[in-house]
């Protein structure tokens, strides 16, 4: 499976370097990653490593609690966006949610999705506070909102995403907003949630993933000998792929 063009590579620690943006940026090119996403404080620094590449960079907003308020969250947005976000994932106002404040949910959603202005947001649910019927209508008003994506979880709490998670909002959404699949540490796991539907996988162990891809591939006879250090660097995940499957029939 090609697991590398579903990854988005996530670095939010709260004691994140600039080596350690450069590291997950370098790393974004080096596997052909979706994206990466990254805390404010580094957006511009991300987009002017990557530039040169197609690797997207989503920032944070609001993260990692989603308890700014509604004006803070959306002049984050704008920070983001005017700094070189390609798209921002906004942390959901959870405890607002968990009281049943829907208008002010949504509300919050709205005013992050206006700041954005056309950009793509996502809305980053924190699936392991909320009950089943909370993640549904989260996911609704998310909908309402023109949020273009949401995200089961952002990593920072201790939660494994389900097949069931991917289900659950694919079927709220109704078809009309992509689901990302958040904490994704294990290549079983990401396989499972891609397969139940999940747009791309938020990781922050993506270069696992791959191997164990590669590994499996390996296992499978579709090709062997994967080496880090090879001349492929600038190919496309489609052309390197191709070039394999030709190596492998020629022997």
């Amino acid at each position: 499976m090609n697991i590398m063009s579903y990854i988005e590579q996530v670095q939010t620690a709260p004691d994140a370097t600039p080596a350690d943006i450069k590291k997950v940026c370098e790393e974004a090119i080096r596997f052909h990653y979706y994206g990466i996403c990254v805390n404010s404080i580094y957006v511009q620094y991300a987009k002017s490593l990557v530039a040169h590449a197609p690797v997207r960079v989503a920032c944070t907003v609001g993260y990692p609690s989603g308890g700014a308020a509604i004006s803070v969250k959306a002049e984050e947005c704008a920070y983001a966006i005017t700094h070189g976000a390609d798209s921002v994932a906004m942390v959901l106002a959870v405890g607002r949610a968990k009281c049943g404040e829907w208008d002010y949910v949504t509300e919050d959603m709205r005013r992050v999705v206006k700041a954005a202005d056309g950009h793509e947001v996502q809305v980053i649910l924190e699936a392991g506070l909320l009950n089943d019927y909370e993640k549904a209508r989260a996911c609704h008003m998310a909908v309402l909102a023109g949020a273009t994506s949401v995200r089961t979880v952002s990593g920072f709490f201790p939660y494994t995403t389900n097949v069931g998670d991917i289900t659950l909002l694919r079927k709220s959404g109704d078809g009309k907003i992509a689901v990302s699949a958040g904490g994704i540490t294990d290549y079983e796991e990401g396989k499972q949630v891609l397969a139940a539907g999940a747009a791309n996988i938020s990781t922050t162990c993506g270069e696992a993933l791959v191997r164990a891809a590669v590994a499996e591939a390996e296992t499978q006879g579709l090709y062997k000998d994967w080496d880090e250090t090879n001349p492929f660097e600038k190919m496309t995940p489609e052309e390197l792929f191709r070039y394999l499957q030709e190596k492998q029939q020629r022997e």
